[in-house]
C-alpha cells in the first residue's frame, strides 16, 4: 500500500504570491494577511498553517501532515497544544466558528480542511521602467549619457561638503548626548512583611502620625466580632482598645497621635467614636446610619478640627459625606452633587490643602474627585469602572493609592493627580487580594489587608448526608466553582494549583485532570445541557474573553463578542444561547449570543448589578443575587431572551456571599449568612425553607446540585483568615 501523500505532494495549484478568498488576501512574500485592505495580525506559524490549508482547498490535511510540514524534528512534546493554539488564532483572525465553520472545518481525530472558495489570482503586474517611456530610441542613448556625466560631476562636487557636514553634526550630537544624558532613576525597592498573623480577620489599617504603630480592626475566629487594636512596627505586643464587638471598625489617628477615632458598624450602636490611643474609656461622638463597610472609612484633618465620615440622610439610599467638628461636636454636610448616586471615602491630604472622594454616578462610572476642603474648586482626576475599597494620599500629595476591586481580585494602584494616569502600586505589586490601603505620611510605608484561605471541594449525598461526604480532587491548593456534566461523566472547576486561577476538567472521579485555560486568570466553567460543551471566561492581559470547548475535540474557541470584559457565562436551558455579563458595567449589563456570535450579541438586561445569574430549567425566570447591603435573592421574567420585572424572592434570608445559590428543578439551594456551614433549601411551591446538611466549615465559592437532586458539590473553607501586610522602603 502506498504511503499517504504529504501536503506538498497534493495536486495543488501552482504557487502564487497572492492568495485571495472572501474578504481576505494573503501575501506569501511578506507573510501578511489583509482584510478589506487592512492588515490582520497573524503570527508566523498560524500563517503557515493557513497557507498549507489554502494550498489544499477542499482536501483533509491530516494532523500528521501538519506535524511533518510545520513541526519537523524528532520530538514533539507540545504538538497538540501548539496545533490547537494555531487553529484558534486562525479562526480568531478570520472571525470563524468551530461549530459553524465558514472557512476552517475540524474533522475530529483526523485533521482540518479549508471549505471556503478561493478567488483566481490577479494578472501579472506590469511595472514600466523610466527609460521605456522616455524619448524616442535615436535620442535616448545620448540623453542618458549626458545625464550620467552631469550627475557624476555633481556628485564629486557635493561629496566633500556632505561628508564634512555629517562629521560636524555627529560631533555636535555626541557632545549634546554627553551633556544632556542623565542617569536612570533608581527603582525603589520594598521590603514586604506580614504585619499580623492572627486567627480570624484583621483589616482597615491606619498608621500613627509618626509611622511607628498601626491601628486596625480584628475579628477573631473565636468571637466572630470586631474590636479595635494597636500594634507597633517591629513588635508583637498587642493593645486592645475597645471591648464592644462590632461587625466592622475603621480607624483614623488624631494628628498629635494621642487619640483614635473610628467608625463602628453595629446595629443601633453604629456611629463615630473616639478612644485614647494608649487605652481608656471610649466616647461616642455621633450616631450614624452608615449602611455598610464600604462607607465606613473616616479621615482626620491635619489641623485636628474635622473628622470626615459617611452617612445616610433620613436613612434614604445614597451615601453622603459629612464633617464632624472636634470643637463644637456638630456635623455638617460636606458637599453634594445631585449627579452622584453615592459620595463617600472623603480623605484629607497630608498638607490639609486638598481632599479626595468618590462620586458614584452609575455602578460602572465612579469619578475620583479632588478639591479644596471647602469644595469650592473640584475636578475629576479619573473615572473608574470598578469598586474602590479604600484610598489614601502618598506623602508628597502628588498621588493617591487606591484599591480596585474586580470580583475576588483586589489590587492597589497609584493615581497621579496632574494627569490622572494610573499604574500598579510598586509596594504591593503581585498582590491580588489587597484592600483598605494606608500610607504613612512620615515614612512612606504602605499597609493593606489581604485575605487568604484554603478551600476544597466535597461531594455530598443529599439522601444520606451524614455518611455521604467525600472530598473531590484533593490538593494542597484551592478549588471552587465546581460542577459535574449533566451526564455525570466529567467534572469542571476552578483551581489555583498551577499558580493562578484556571479552569480544570477531569473524569467524574477526579482523575485525568487537564488544565484547559490559559491567560492571567480563568474561571466560572458551566456545562451545556447536553454535556458536550463547556463555557468559561478567561482574562488576557487587561481584558476578558469567553471561551467554549467541545469535550470531544478538546480545543477551546474564543466567543467573538464586542463586549470588552465578558464574564460569568452560562447556557440557556435549551443550550442554544450563551449568556454573559459585562464586568466593565459593574455587573449591570447582561448579553446573550449564539455559538457563532461574531460580535453580534444582544443586550438582555441593564441594571441593577446582579451576581450569580441562573435560569430555571423551564426558561421562564432568571434568579440572581443583589448585594448592595446583605446579599439577597431576586428574580426576573424571561421573555424572548429579555429579562424584566425584578422582584425580591420572599422567604430566603440574607446569604453568606454572592455565590451562595443554585437554582434547581423545584427550588433553590442556598447558604445563609446566619448559617454559613449549612446547605439549605427553598421550595418554590411552599415558599418554605429547610436544612439539608451541616458541614464542619463554612460553605462558599459556589454550589452545584445534580439534576436528580441526589448529589451536591460544595466548596468548603478551612483556615480562612485576613492579614495586614506591610511594605517598607529599602534604605
Amino acid at each position: 500500500m502506498p504511503a499517504p501523500a504529504r501536503p506538498q505532494e497534493y495536486n495543488s495549484p501552482p504557487a502564487e504570491p497572492i492568495i485571495r478568498f472572501d474578504r481576505y488576501q494573503l501575501d506569501l512574500r511578506s507573510g501578511e494577511m489583509l482584510k478589506d485592505g487592512r492588515k490582520v495580525r497573524l503570527q508566523a506559524q498560524p500563517f503557515q498553517l493557513l497557507v498549507l490549508l489554502l494550498r489544499n482547498p477542499g482536501r483533509v490535511v491530516s494532523r500528521e501532515d501538519v506535524r511533518l510540514e510545520l513541526w519537523p524534528g524528532d520530538i514533539f512534546v507540545d504538538f497538540d497544544h501548539g496545533l490547537a493554539a494555531a487553529v484558534n488564532k486562525i479562526r480568531e483572525a478570520l472571525c470563524d466558528s468551530a461549530d459553524k465553520p465558514k472557512f476552517i472545518e475540524t474533522l475530529p481525530r483526523r485533521g482540518y480542511r479549508f471549505i471556503g472558495k478561493l478567488e483566481p489570482g490577479p494578472p501579472i503586474e506590469i511595472r514600466l521602467k523610466l527609460e521605456e517611456i522616455s524619448a524616442p530610441e535615436p535620442n535616448r542613448q545620448a540623453a542618458v549619457a549626458d545625464t550620467h556625466s552631469r550627475v557624476n560631476q555633481g556628485r564629486r562636487t557635493q561629496a566633500w561638503a556632505i561628508g564634512a557636514t555629517v562629521l560636524f553634526m555627529g560631533l555636535v550630537t555626541t557632545v549634546a548626548i554627553i551633556l544632556l544624558e542623565k542617569p536612570e532613576p533608581k527603582v525603589q525597592e520594598w521590603d514586604v512583611t506580614q504585619f499580623t498573623s492572627y486567627p480570624g480577620e484583621t483589616h482597615a489599617p491606619a498608621f500613627s502620625p509618626d509611622g511607628s504603630r498601626i491601628a486596625f480592626g480584628w475579628e477573631s475566629a473565636a468571637r466572630g466580632k470586631v474590636d479595635l487594636y494597636v500594634k507597633a512596627l517591629g513588635g508583637e505586643a498587642l493593645l486592645q482598645l475597645t471591648h464592644r464587638p462590632a461587625t466592622a471598625i475603621n480607624p483614623a489617628w488624631s494628628p498629635d497621635g494621642t487619640r483614635i477615632a473610628f467608625m463602628r458598624l453595629s446595629g443601633a450602636d453604629t456611629g463615630l467614636y473616639m478612644v485614647p490611643a494608649l487605652g481608656g474609656p471610649e466616647q461616642k461622638l455621633q450616631a450614624t446610619t452608615t449602611p455598610y463597610e464600604y462607607a465606613s472609612p473616616i479621615s482626620w484633618s491635619p489641623d485636628g478640627n474635622w473628622i470626615a465620615y459617611s452617612d445616610l440622610i433620613d436613612k434614604q439610599v445614597g451615601d453622603r459625606m459629612f464633617l464632624f467638628s472636634t470643637e463644637t461636636h456638630q456635623s455638617r454636610l460636606f458637599y453634594h452633587d445631585p449627579a452622584c448616586a453615592h459620595e463617600a471615602q472623603l480623605t484629607f491630604s497630608n498638607s490639609g490643602n486638598q481632599v479626595a472622594w468618590l462620586c458614584v454616578r452609575k455602578l460602572d462610572e465612579i469619578d475620583l474627585m479632588v478639591g479644596d476642603p471647602q469644595a469650592r474648586a473640584r475636578h475629576v482626576v479619573r473615572t473608574l469602572n470598578v469598586l474602590v475599597t479604600g484610598m489614601d494620599w502618598m506623602p508628597d500629595d502628588s498621588k493617591l493609592i487606591i484599591n480596585q476591586q474586580r470580583g475576588e481580585r483586589g489590587e492597589l494602584y497609584e493615581v497621579t493627580l496632574n494627569d490622572g494616569s494610573m499604574k500598579l502600586a510598586p509596594a504591593a505589586k503581585g498582590e491580588t487580594h489587597a484592600i483598605w490601603p494606608a500610607v504613612s505620611a512620615k515614612t512612606g510605608a504602605v499597609a493593606w489587608a489581604t485575605w487568604r484561605s484554603r478551600i476544597g471541594l466535597v461531594r455530598v449525598d443529599l439522601q444520606n448526608p451524614k455518611a455521604g461526604i467525600e472530598p473531590i480532587v484533593e490538593s494542597s491548593r484551592d478549588e471552587k466553582q465546581a460542577s459535574f456534566s449533566p451526564d455525570h461523566k466529567h467534572v469542571a472547576f476552578e483551581s489555583n494549583r498551577s499558580g493562578s486561577w484556571q479552569v480544570w476538567v477531569g473524569d467524574a472521579d477526579g482523575s485525568n485532570l487537564t488544565k484547559i485555560s490559559k491567560g492571567v486568570q480563568a474561571g466560572f466553567p458551566r456545562w451545556s445541557p447536553d454535556s458536550r460543551r463547556l463555557v468559561y471566561y478567561q482574562k488576557e492581559e487587561d481584558k476578558q474573553s469567553v471561551y467554549v470547548m467541545d469535550v470531544d475535540e478538546g480545543v477551546p474557541h474564543k466567543l467573538l463578542t464586542a463586549t470588552r470584559d465578558p464574564g460569568s457565562p452560562f447556557w440557556s436551558p435549551g443550550g442554544n444561547w450563551i449568556y454573559f455579563q459585562d464586568e466593565d458595567s459593574f455587573y449591570r449589563k447582561y448579553f446573550r449570543c449564539s455559538l457563532d456570535c461574531s460580535r453580534n450579541e444582544t443586550l438582555v438586561r441593564d441594571g441593577p448589578k446582579a451576581y450569580s445569574m441562573q435560569p430555571t430549567q423551564d426558561g421562564k425566570f432568571c434568579y440572581y443575587i443583589i448585594s448592595d447591603a446583605a446579599p439577597k435573592v431576586f428574580r426576573e421574567n424571561v421573555k424572548d431572551g429579555q429579562l424584566d420585572g425584578r422582584e425580591e424572592v420572599q422567604g430566603i434570608p440574607p446569604l453568606a456571599d454572592t455565590f451562595s445559590i443554585f437554582v434547581g428543578r423545584k427550588g433553590i439551594y442556598f447558604v445563609s449568612a446566619a448559617k454559613p456551614t449549612v446547605l439549605e433549601y427553598f421550595d418554590f411551591a411552599t415558599h418554605k425553607t429547610k436544612d439539608l446538611v451541616k458541614m464542619d466549615h463554612g460553605i462558599l465559592g459556589g454550589i452545584w446540585v445534580s439534576s436528580d437532586d441526589r448529589y451536591a458539590l460544595l466548596t468548603q473553607s478551612s483556615d480562612s483568615h485576613q492579614d495586614i501586610m506591610l511594605a517598607e522602603t529599602k534604605r
